[in-house]
């Protein structure tokens, strides 16, 4: 059947339907109400003498589940807590009230119990921790916690903490946060200012969004390992910025003029994070880790200084007071650039160390060292070097340079060890030294094209220079040993003579 009929068909059905409703009179007598009460949807029980009398060594003690609320601000004498709590699930709201701590009180809230859940109020001037809390799957939300003598806010493993701000806690000298966390806690819209300690301490597995620690004595953030921290910041703390401890993900953090390092990781992966105006390093990123979009700003040791094994690509160094990126053995640059650092660009493992180290794609410029220098081993692709003060590319033995540029250097554009491989690079006014000069044997530099350079190609002998193209280098385009294999070196202007495929050409 067509479709429009069979809708014709439907309305008509419909509309021999009768419709039915309700009375348009309601029925007399008064009107009542029909909903329930808040206590009947949520029984509250008022915190008070009468409800929850002293005991425990507090002002209030809770040994019965159920959901408490403030009345009134709370003043916790000597010796005493404010609040203890006994009894597992159990509900403290402060009701937008104060727990104030006299001196020589003890804690502000002391739980002693799981699946507590505490709010929406403030705690302040404690003897001893704002909230005293080791056990397990907490909740913390919009509490205030200020000038407590020890930790600021205590919560065991698997506890959530949101919207707090604790403010000049922690304990001098001691191991401890004035946020301190157990395993597996979510801190999310925290900020933690002027802490006598380190700002916030978690165990391992723990997750960081949106968290501002400011002004520690310590470190800001002290991570277990295994953690994530999203969109976080630390600034202005006397130890390091952020340690995000062993195989941690840490995305589009900021960490900002702090004493020490900006970020401390191993085997942790940073995305998208910056690290400025660090007292050290920007990262110190230990054996494995990788940084993927990350800048390294005018911190006073080097952008990034990574162990082995580690991965940047995509990354900024500038203004560093150190090198741009000092890295290890085994580690991976792309697409990297290192601008106006007080030392070399990027440093790999210097001497007679095999780095086996790959920089590819990446941009060194404006720095007052050599632009890359990296140890024995290492393969350098399709890089820039430029207005550097000492080499452009500097590379140990058994090393690659193929495919780059390296123009305006204080010394040589390129420097070899010996067993190494110079090809197609492109050498350009270098200013006191050679465009490519190999220091040992058993070198093959072919297809390069070097001008205006202090000299041309240097061959330290026993090496294979071919289809090399110089112009117009003070010192000389070539400069061969007799141990040398070259080709033929094809002089002059106009066409071309000779039909020697190795032939090196100079103009």
């Amino acid at each position: 059947m067509p479709i429009r009929s069979v809708a014709c068909a439907l309305v008509a059905v419909a509309a021999s339907v009768p419709c039915l409703a309700g009375p348009l009179n309601p029925p007399g007598g008064p009107i009542a109400p029909t909903n329930k009460t808040l206590d009947e949807v949520e029984p509250r029980t008022p915190i008070g003498p009468a409800t929850t009398p002293a005991g425990g060594g507090a002002v209030f003690e809770i040994n019965t589940p159920g959901h408490y609320y403030l009345t009134g601000d709370v003043v916790v004498p000597a010796l005493s807590s404010g609040i203890r709590v006994n009894a597992d699930s159990t509900t403290v709201d402060l009701n937008g009230f104060r727990i104030v701590g006299q001196p020589n009180s003890a804690n502000g809230i002391h739980i002693d119990a799981r699946f507590a859940t505490v709010r929406n109020g403030s705690i302040e001037t404690m003897g001893e921790q704002g909230v005293l809390n080791e056990n397990l799957q907490s909740r913390f939300y919009d509490l205030t916690v200020t000038e407590c003598e020890l930790i600021g806010l205590e919560a065991g493993a698997g506890s959530v903490v949101e919207r707090c701000v604790v403010r000049g806690c922690g304990e001098a000298g001691a191991f401890t946060g004035a946020i301190q966390v157990g395993s597996s806690t979510i801190v999310a819209d925290v900020y933690c200012s002027v802490s006598r300690s380190d700002g916030i301490v978690s165990g391992s597995f723990c997750i960081f969004e949106r968290c501002r620690v400011t002004g520690s004595s310590g470190t800001g953030i002290d991570a277990g390992n295994s953690s994530v921290f999203i969109a976080c910041e630390t600034t202005n703390n006397l130890g390091s910025g952020a340690d995000v401890g062993n195989e941690s993900v840490v995305v589009a953090c900021i960490s900002r003029n702090n004493d020490s390092w900006g970020f401390v990781g191993s085997g942790s992966a940073f995305d998208v994070c910056r690290a400025s105006i660090n007292g050290l390093d920007g990262f110190q990123l230990n054996s494995r880790s990788t940084a993927t979009g990350c800048s390294a700003t005018s911190n006073t040791g080097a952008g990034f200084k990574a162990d082995s094994y580690g991965a940047m690509t995509g990354c900024v160094a500038q203004g560093n007071s150190e090198q741009g990126f000092d890295v290890g053995r085994g580690c991976v640059l792309t697409e990297c650039l290192a601008h106006d650092n007080t030392l070399e660009g990027i440093l790999t493992i210097s001497g007679g160390t095999n780095a086996n180290v790959l920089i590819e794609s990446c941009a060194s410029t404006d720095n007052a060292g050599a632009g890359i220098s990296a140890g024995n081993a290492a393969v350098v692709r399709n890089c820039s070097s430029t207005n550097n003060d000492g080499h452009g590319i500097l590379v140990g033995g058994a090393s690659q340079v193929v495919g780059c540029t390296a123009r305006q250097s204080g010394l040589d554009g390129i420097n070899a060890g010996g067993d190494s491989l110079v090809l197609n690079n492109l050498c350009d006014s270098n200013g006191s030294g050679a465009a490519i000069e190999v220091t040992s044997t058993d070198c093959r530099i072919e297809g390069n094209h070097v001008i205006d350079n202090m000299q041309g190609i240097v061959s330290a002998g026993g090496s294979l220079v071919i289809r090399n193209s110089a112009s117009n280098n003070a010192g000389g385009n070539f400069s061969f040993q007799a141990s040398d294999l070259v080709g033929p070196t094809v002089s002059g202007s106009g066409v071309i003579g000779s039909t020697n495929p190795w032939a090196n050409f100079e103009y």
